[in-house]
């Protein structure tokens, strides 16, 4: 009896993580609206901070304002596809429609307000909160993970950097993520077409945007294809049907028109009205940009650049602005420095590899038993999404930015939020690993908070004492 007693006083003391789990569930929308509340406050705050274009703001929304004042041949190289430049039009064009802005759009570049296009940027990256949480709570089933991976998006230091600025990375980004989203909402409808049409036309828009969009695509391509592999061998093995993996995807007609048909046709249709601003041929422009990548772009041409496997640890983050501000004092500055948040980037790269090892059993367990985890396909979406965003990089023999990790970053936070979600909801079986493992989520969470809070400053270009800045400068490959 006493020990029944015991058992269940133990439970019912430790099972305040688990019904904190299913608050989140029925307080989803309205924690989820707070996330992009808060996420929207660190994009749109003071966004008219620096008044001028900065880093690559003096190029790319230029396209766009050109676009508007039907200037052909600017003197700028075309390196990405057309896509951003016609969203930074349309962005800019609105802007000035603004009862409140005086005058028309500018005839001179320089006399353009950045607002006009930083405010798009800004939206998308309150977008991809969203778009990052909710895939991840279809995917899982758990809403306690997709809030944990909008809050990591709406926190990190490095999409709030680039969220502010007239920047295409972080339009690629939104892009890709509704493209996920709509992909996995229309498997949870039994493979809609609406929804798989919605996908099909995302995934070729993510391409024209940037060339390593393509990274969302291969999700879907990659996940699908093991899974027919799966199907296959499970269809000839002799297991008990009741055990064996059958393949559930939509037929071939609908994934060649949602994965290949639709992909081709949009990106094809969005480059055709540059084509027609600027008198060139599909092919030649192609030839343009692929020269300016392996040509122009040479593999030491700039000084932050840094190789892929770095970028997991934030060994090289980029300088983006560093001003001095006359008016605060003699050692003021402003200063924005694209630099993910030091704990949650190498926590969330580690989880990456924990869930890498839990794949592995669960495929080894498939192997030679013929069942399949519940999570396996999770798991494989996450690493997918990673290493689909990652490795072609390491391929690469230009120059290459940090930057250029942030799609595969956001899966890192997805594996490190389903794991802390899974913990929570894990059925503990002794008081002391209760303990360990909650105190161990609480440290886990503290530190990523801590360490957005201490280097907001650099995110958000707030002023800041130059003893401050050598201060958050911890290494001296961040300077």
């Amino acid at each position: 009896m006493s020990n029944t007693m015991n058992t269940t006083h133990t439970s019912e003391r430790f099972a305040w993580p688990v019904l904190f789990a299913e608050w989140c569930e029925r307080q989803y929308p309205v924690l989820m609206g707070l996330c992009l509340l808060f996420g929207s406050a660190l994009r749109f705050w003071q966004l008219d901070n620096v008044p001028v274009a900065y880093f690559d703001e003096i190029n790319i929304p230029q396209f766009g304002w050109a676009i508007l004042n039907e200037k052909t041949g600017t003197p700028f190289v075309t390196a990405h596809p057309p896509l951003t430049h016609y969203l930074f039009a349309i962005a800019i064009w609105l802007y000035y429609l603004l009862p409140w802005v005086d005058g028309s759009v500018p005839q001179s570049w320089s006399q353009i307000d950045p607002l006009s296009y930083r405010w798009l940027t800004a939206a998308l990256g309150v977008c991809c909160v969203f778009f990052a949480g909710d895939w991840l709570r279809r995917l899982s089933g758990s809403a306690l993970a997709g809030l944990l991976l909008a809050l990591f998006v709406a926190i990190d230091a490095s999409l709030v950097v680039d969220s502010r600025a007239g920047l295409n990375n972080i339009v690629m980004l939104a892009l890709g993520l509704a493209a996920l989203w709509c992909w996995q909402r229309a498997e949870d409808a039994r493979w809609h077409m609406g929804w798989m049409v919605a996908a099909g036309v995302l995934f070729g828009s993510v391409v024209s945007i940037k060339w390593n969009g393509l990274g969302f695509w291969l999700i879907p391509v990659a996940v699908l294809t093991v899974s027919a592999c799966l199907s296959l061998v499970d269809h000839y093995r002799p297991v008990s049907p009741a055990t064996g993996f059958r393949w559930r995807g939509p037929d071939a007609s609908r994934l060649l028109a949602a994965l290949v048909v639709l992909p081709l046709l949009s990106y094809w249709l969005w480059w055709q009205p540059y084509l027609w601003l600027e008198q060139q041929g599909f092919l030649e422009i192609h030839q343009v940009m692929r020269g300016f990548h392996t040509q122009q772009v040479g593999a030491n041409d700039h000084p932050y650049c840094s190789a892929w496997y770095q970028w997991p640890w934030q060994l090289r983050p980029m300088s983006y602005l560093f001003e001095l501000q006359p008016a605060l004092g003699e050692s003021s500055y402003r200063v924005i420095h694209q630099l993910g948040n030091p704990a949650l980037y190498p926590l969330g790269f580690i989880a990456a590899l924990v869930v890498l090892v839990l794949l592995l059993k669960s495929c080894w367990r498939w192997f030679v038993s013929g069942v399949l985890e519940r999570t396996f396909f999770i798991q494989l979406a996450i690493l997918i999404g990673l290493a689909a965003n990652l490795l072609p990089w390491a391929l690469v023999s230009r120059c290459l930015f940090s930057y250029h990790y942030q799609p595969a970053s956001v899966f890192s936070f997805a594996a490190l939020a389903w794991g802390v979600a899974c913990l929570v909801r894990q059925p503990w079986d002794s008081r002391w690993r209760n303990a360990v493992g909650l105190v161990g989520m609480g440290v886990l969470l503290v530190l990523v908070l801590a360490a957005f809070w201490y280097w907001l400053p650099i995110a958000v270009g707030y002023p800041i004492d130059i003893k401050h800045f050598y201060r958050l400068m911890w290494l001296k490959s961040w300077i």
